[in-house]
């Protein structure tokens, strides 16, 4: 099951706390059935889910004061050719207007009844990534611009950051914002769905400031490793030379912790050095190391 399907099994349990949401909710869910019919006459329903099509009987039976039977029938993918089981219920016709209808657009000025919209409408045409995918994505299209643009406007109001555009000759709005989708799915009543993005998107941070942790452990071991290593190359070519010998008392005692402690950071080898010197020490008298070996290399080449 994908995370879109376990998002829309979470609405069809959602509890409609106030009656005045039950026709708005099933007036979304018959727009995007007439899209595809043309009209709003009786229809038949068909789901692999028993849950959307036990939700479209209770509120059959709130709008129309029928309860319809709900019927079991087997069949075989084109795809896969297994058999599947599905389930049907017969809608009957339905008077409540077309998409455009002020009517309709006008009870979904109230805040609890614009959410039960959108929730029938991503029952039937929203998707939304899974929670573990970096580019968070959420989307629905529509062929009724007039529908679109309101499903939007309800959005923005609540100040979900929803944009709006073109994908096959269907008018769409998406969010990219993770923070609007989880908001989104909180309105809808989505409330486990929210927990498993919010957690995943808590997971990747984690993991982003972990990686981030190692790189710069990485570059730093890396920067001591090439300058451990010029300060090592510049003491040897000092040995080679027999010009050791004549370093300063402070350089030769640093020249000793460093060939002692290869890996060491200048901080460890300001700790190591007796007696213990500053940072600024160490490296000082390291470059110094560094420039008596390059003057050194000079004179005899």
């Amino acid at each position: 099951m994908s995370y879109t399907d376990s998002v829309r099994e979470q609405l069809y349990n959602v509890e409609v706390k106030n009656k005045c949401c039950i026709p708005v909710e099933y007036a979304a869910i018959r727009l995007c059935l007439a899209e595809r019919s043309g009209n709003f006459k009786e229809t038949v329903v068909s789901s692999e889910s028993q849950d959307f099509i036990k939700r479209m009987q209770f509120l059959c039976s709130k709008i129309h004061n029928i309860k319809p039977d709900i019927s079991v029938y087997t069949q075989k993918s084109k795809k896969t050719k297994r058999e599947k089981l599905l389930y049907s219920i017969s809608l009957p016709k339905f008077e409540y207007g077309m998409c455009d209808s002020e009517e309709l657009f006008k009870s979904l000025e109230s805040d609890c009844c614009g959410k039960s919209f959108l929730r029938g409408l991503f029952m039937m045409r929203g998707t939304v990534t899974e929670p573990s995918v970096r580019s968070v994505h959420l989307e629905s299209g529509f062929e009724s611009e007039v529908l679109r643009d309101k499903i939007a406007e309800i959005m923005l109001s609540h100040g979900l950051n929803v944009k709006k555009g073109m994908r096959r000759k269907m008018y769409t709005y998406y969010i990219k914002d993770s923070e609007s989708v989880s908001d989104f799915l909180t309105m809808i009543g989505a409330q486990k769905a929210r927990f498993d993005f919010d957690n995943a998107k808590a997971m990747r941070e984690i993991n982003n400031q972990s990686n981030r942790a190692i790189n710069i452990d990485v570059a730093n071991y890396d920067k001591v490793s090439i300058s451990s290593s010029k300060h090592l190359a510049a003491i040897r070519f000092l040995l080679e030379h027999d010009m050791y010998d004549s370093l300063s008392p402070e350089l030769k005692s640093v020249a000793e912790v460093r060939m002692k402690y290869p890996d060491a950071s200048l901080s460890e080898l300001c700790e190591k050095h007796s007696p213990p010197l500053s940072k600024a020490g160490i490296n000082h008298r390291l470059k110094k190391l560094e420039q008596t070996a390059l003057e050194a290399e000079k004179n005899l080449f």
